[in-house]
């Protein structure tokens, strides 16, 4: 289909899968017929833990710079199914949302990802293991390990968290297709504000 500016709706039916489904391709972003796409299912929940989203302005998704129509997340989940082609990706998607993991909450009002498609999977990791920084905590305590598909074993991936006492950042090289995060500094940027945060950058291309 050719790109648009609001993006579109395209069907197709998923490797391994008989029954077709619809999904939502970004706007500006063109997909010819036999190409292979990267699906993220809808109701795919995109963090462990997350909440938050709506069907109005909270879960707003805006993609390589365009508002995404009819894409939201809504209660954690993307809302419908979304398909991405080989291609370099930016994503914010705005809450406000938060993320929980047993008694620890963190409240964050965006997510900013930075990633790739290899037209099959995305960069961004499969699954996160570890203690999230708690609304008003210190998180240099803390450490988050990230998985990724193979494909995207290498390189460096860059987490940056910015918040009212100034910002943690940390560029880390993956091993094994892992990417472990610690921020080893005890000082006042180490400090999860009682609010939580106002944004959450993830970068892996």
């Amino acid at each position: 289909m050719p790109s648009s500016d609001d993006g579109g709706l395209v069907e197709l039916t998923p490797a391994g899968e008989t029954a077709p489904i619809q999904a939502a391709v970004p706007p500006g972003v063109s997909i010819a017929a036999g190409e292979s796409v990267a699906i993220i299912p809808s109701d795919t929940t995109l963090l462990e833990g997350l909440e938050g989203g709506a069907d109005r302005n909270a879960g707003d998704i805006t993609i390589n710079g365009h508002f995404w129509k009819g894409v939201r997340v809504v209660k954690g989940r993307i809302r419908p199914a979304v398909v991405l082609p080989a291609g370099t990706y930016n994503v914010r998607l705005d809450g406000p949302f938060v993320v929980r993991q047993g008694a620890n909450r963190l409240d964050v009002q965006a997510f900013v990802f930075h990633f790739r498609s290899d037209g099959h999977h995305i960069s961004l990791p499969r699954k996160l293991k570890g203690q999230i920084p708690a609304n008003g905590s210190n998180n240099w305590t803390n450490s988050i390990t990230a998985t990724f598909y193979p494909a995207f074993a290498s390189g460096t991936a860059n987490l940056h968290i910015t918040h009212l006492n100034g910002t943690l950042n940390k560029t880390v090289a993956l091993v094994g297709n892992t990417a472990t995060f610690t921020d080893i500094q005890n000082d006042t940027q180490s400090h999860i504000p009682s609010q939580g945060v106002q944004v959450v950058e993830f970068t892996h291309l």
